[in-house]
């Protein structure tokens, strides 16, 4: 069709409308056919030579039906065929476009429409005539390796290796990354001479033999049944000579040995009650889906051992390259705060980013960030004031007031810096890995993640600044009192106000993101949750009256049971809330396996 065309605002191709378009009409009259009814438009093939792109490539034939408008094809034997006929493209690479010539001319004569297959129902996909191979179920699913039966239908990618995905390979990386930290730091410790060989010899083992027995332990949880016993036994065995080393060493070695092991003791027997009162706390804030206890208490023991380890021979390194060549005085103090605030949060900031890259079907958001970056916190601080407590012990104990200075030393490490300190500082940490779990690119992950750990540093930094700023040149013991108070609520005050705001919103979130999957999976039919269980798992206290009511009937069997069913099916809502967000990688079958464990547990309780 040279110059003919539809009218104004219309495509150039003609369909069914709302209404029946203008008919088509030649641009000239010397386009008129010569025969009655002048209402025809020829359209023939454009052979000319220098016609333009945007012409359709239409065979030759008679393309033109009879006159009328353009309408809608009249369908039915005897009746009249659509006015123009052109034929179907299987796509739009064929297609002339605007300013560019067609892709590739149309056969001459008709085109018979392409016979589309019949609809078939769903099976198993076997690429290349071998089964699809992906991760096995989350959340405790212990079946593993290649299944000989059928599987349903992957809506979602599986990996296409059959080993880890790739943020395990980054895992391994930054462990052998710490193990190398560790090794310089310890040859270094020798040359240098400030740390006794003994502690060297026996430290760097240590952390080699709670490391592996990390590896191994968290692999136990995700084994076969048949296996899972070899992996924990072997993450007990290392765990207790790495308990025999550093018992032998202890982790503040240079402090405990003036005050002799029996303070130290007693200071530890002091910090534990604290400690666990705190991680009981803040288990208690994810109200809405409890973290496990055995992930709860690695990262503690991770953050007690590792994490002290690496900062404290990055610490002694910083202070013979840095600290040694500055008058002591403010600049001393100052690159002191530096370094406290730079090394530890690493050291400890390293703990959470692992746990996220080996469990991250256990750190689901910014609530469980939060939970498992204080957790490190608490760890940490539990070593810390040991060694801080013994210290002042050997250091005043010539002048009578050795357990005064312990005592005054719990207090504001254990009392008011329990949740003011350094489970408040990895804790800002964790929160940006808990917003980075729920980002799709990787370049914002990374970002938040880095503004995370720039939150920690700061708070830290402000924290230990706040000795070169005001308490410098302080004698009055009322007046340093006062302001050792000051220092807690308005240079840490301000980073823990921001994290209850971000444990508030998560929680909001997290709450009625599981409510409306609760909700879908009752709707569903399945079984695994009925609609009157939606309101009872979304409140803990509901839950623990349904666990107390199993207790009562059955005993702790009864009550073992129920906690185990509301556990499983809250694992369900969040995998259909992962999955419905898109942050799921795993095969769908994930998540009728999990499905099938809530069935297999709700008829084991009845």
């Amino acid at each position: 069709m040279d110059h003919a065309g539809p009218g104004p605002g219309r495509g150039p191709h003609p369909r069914p409308r709302g209404r029946d378009p203008p008919p088509l009409r030649p641009a000239r009259r010397a386009h008129r056919l010569p025969c009655p009814g002048h209402r025809r438009v020829p359209l023939r093939h454009p052979v000319r030579p220098g016609a333009r792109g945007a012409q359709l490539a239409l065979p030759p034939g008679p393309a033109v039906r009879g006159p009328g408008p353009v309408g809608p094809p009249a369908r039915g034997h005897g009746r009249r065929r659509e006015l123009v006929r052109q034929p179907r493209h299987p796509g739009r690479r064929h297609r002339a476009r605007a300013g560019r010539p067609a892709g590739r001319p149309q056969r001459p004569g008709p085109r018979r429409h392409p016979v589309r297959p019949a609809r078939q129902p769903a099976r198993d996909v076997h690429p290349e005539d071998r089964q699809v191979l992906g991760r096995p179920a989350r959340r405790g699913d212990q079946q593993q390796g290649r299944r000989r039966g059928a599987r349903p239908v992957i809506l979602t990618s599986a990996y296409r290796r059959r080993w880890r995905p790739s943020r395990y390979w980054l895992a391994g990386v930054l462990s052998l990354a710490i193990f190398v930290f560790l090794v310089i730091g310890s040859v270094a410790s020798v040359a240098i001479g400030p740390v006794p060989l003994r502690a060297t010899l026996f430290g760097l083992p240590t952390v080699g033999c709670i490391v592996a027995a990390t590896v191994f332990f968290l692999r136990g949880l995700r084994d076969q049944p048949t296996v899972r016993g070899r992996d924990l036994t072997r993450a007990g065995v290392l765990l207790l000579v790495g308990a025999f080393l550093w018992l032998s060493v202890l982790d503040a070695f240079t402090f405990t040995q003036a005050a002799g092991p029996g303070v130290a003791a007693a200071c530890a027997a002091a910090c534990l009650p604290t400690t666990a009162l705190g991680l009981l706390v803040l288990r208690r804030l994810d109200r809405n889906e409890k973290e496990p206890w055995r992930l709860v208490l690695v990262a503690t023991a991770w953050g007690a051992i590792v994490s002290t380890s690496l900062a404290f021979w990055g610490e002694t390194l910083w202070d013979t390259v840095f600290t040694a060549n500055l008058l002591p005085g403010p600049a001393a103090i100052t690159s002191t705060a530096y370094s406290a605030g730079i090394l530890e949060e690493v050291a400890k900031g390293v703990a959470v980013l692992l746990l996220y890259l080996v469990m991250r079907d256990e750190f689901d958001d910014v609530v469980d960030g939060i939970v498992y970056g204080a957790a490190v916190g608490f760890g940490f601080n539990f070593m810390e004031s040991i060694g801080w407590m013994t210290h002042l012990y050997a250091t005043y104990s010539s002048e009578g007031t050795g357990v005064a200075s312990a005592i005054g030393m719990w207090y504001w490490r254990q009392v008011i810096g329990l949740f003011f300190g350094h489970a408040a500082y990895t804790a800002l940490i964790g929160a940006g890995i808990g917003v980075a779990r729920q980002l799709p690119r990787a370049r914002q992950r990374l970002l938040v993640i880095a503004c995370g750990f720039l939150a920690a540093i700061a708070a830290h930094f402000a924290w230990d600044a706040w000795e070169a700023l005001a308490l410098t040149g302080v004698r009055d013991p009322l007046t340093l009192a006062l302001l050792a108070h000051a220092r807690y609520l308005f240079m840490v005050g301000p980073f823990v106000a921001v994290l209850l705001v971000m444990l508030a919103m998560g929680l909001q979130l997290e709450g009625v993101a599981l409510r409306r999957a609760l909700r879908e999976e009752a709707e569903s039919g399945s079984g695994a949750v009925q609609p009157a269980e939606v309101d009872v798992l979304m409140s803990p206290q509901r839950r623990f009256h349904a666990r107390m009511s199993a207790f009562a009937s059955s005993g702790l069997p009864g009550y073992l049971q129920v906690s185990r069913l509301q556990t499983a099916q809250l694992h369900l809502a969040m995998e259909r809330w992962h999955r419905e967000r898109q942050e799921m990688a795993d095969p769908l079958a994930a998540e009728n396996v999990l499905r099938e464990q809530v069935l297999a547990l709700r008829g084991a309780a009845a």
